[in-house]
């Protein structure tokens, strides 16, 4: 196995396409997949991050902590187009959501923006799956007091 090195420049490059370790770690909390193309790796002292490949994984020591670091495209192919459909570059440089009531922020990346959506999706769904099992089990306690057909038993 060969070890990939990349200039400066490409590095630079990379990081443009990569959300950051603050919503690696996050992503990470929530369950997102760790199977992705670049990782940030520690140096060691868990504060101080690089990014790698994963070619370059099995060059990493035991002990480091590692986040996938997903792409603009890895995040796209994981969010539903009606949330990806809502991140959009505004006239000052920042991505954010066009709706008030999916609330991102503010972010200078498009990888960080699409993290922040994710991250958001997936609190709704989890939400929503709460609402409807709170909604299927107060359908079944009527349906014990009124019967089947709505009347009293």
């Amino acid at each position: 196995m060969v070890a990939i090195l990349l200039s400066l420049e490409e590095m630079k490059t990379i990081k443009d396409e990569l959300c950051s370790i603050e919503l690696s770690k996050k992503l990470k909390e929530i369950g997102y997949p760790q199977d992705g193309q670049w990782f940030w790796i520690d140096d060691g002292d868990g504060e101080t991050f690089d990014i790698v490949p994963r070619e370059n994984l099995p060059y990493c020591n035991e002990g480091n902590i590692i986040y996938l670091s997903p792409t603009v495209a890895e995040l796209g192919d994981k969010i539903p187009p009606l949330y990806l459909n809502r991140i959009v570059k505004s006239r000052f440089g920042y991505w954010s959501s066009v709706e008030r009531t999916l609330d991102i922020g503010k972010h200078k990346k498009e990888a960080d923006a699409r993290a922040s959506m994710f991250i958001l999706y997936t609190k709704i769904e989890k939400e929503g799956e709460k609402q409807v099992k709170t909604r299927e089990l107060a359908r079944c306690k009527r349906k014990d007091v009124y019967g089947e057909k709505g009347g009293l038993i």
